[in-house]
């Protein structure tokens, strides 16, 4: 997970805990003079909140669960090496062509599997399996 997924959760429980004592704060001071609009008010709020803070997670997985594209897709991917990587060559990895570059300068040779340890631009790095 993101960085950004721990601080908006944290966001949740600390809105979460200052919801409950702001219920807790309305009902100690308006404990004698009860009404029933206010009740219906307080309610609402309530219940709107609590459908909020259910639903955040939903929604903070479904922007962050994405469908990746493209080169950012690439890490992890399997490939084989179409030309010697001295440094630099050229990798097929799911039927497209890449340049590539060797991760630790190692020589890769041509036909070896590879694997994409990340990408630099257009250029993916790989090293072999």
């Amino acid at each position: 997970m993101r960085k950004i997924h721990y601080i908006l959760l944290g966001m949740k429980y600390t809105l979460f805990a200052l919801l409950i004592l702001f219920a807790s704060l309305l009902i100690i001071t308006n404990i004698y003079k009860f009404d029933i609009f206010d009740f219906s008010i307080y309610g609402a709020t309530t219940l709107g909140l609590f459908f909020l803070f259910y639903y955040f997670d939903k929604i903070i997985w479904a922007v962050e669960s994405r469908p990746r594209t493209g080169s950012e897709s690439m890490p992890g991917k399997e490939g084989i090496a179409i030309t010697d990587i001295n440094n630099e060559g050229e990798v097929r990895v799911e039927g497209i062509i890449w340049h590539a570059r060797s991760y630790n300068g190692k020589i890769i040779n041509k036909g070896e599997r590879v694997i994409v340890e990340g990408v630099e631009g257009i250029i993916l790095i790989v090293r072999k399996i």
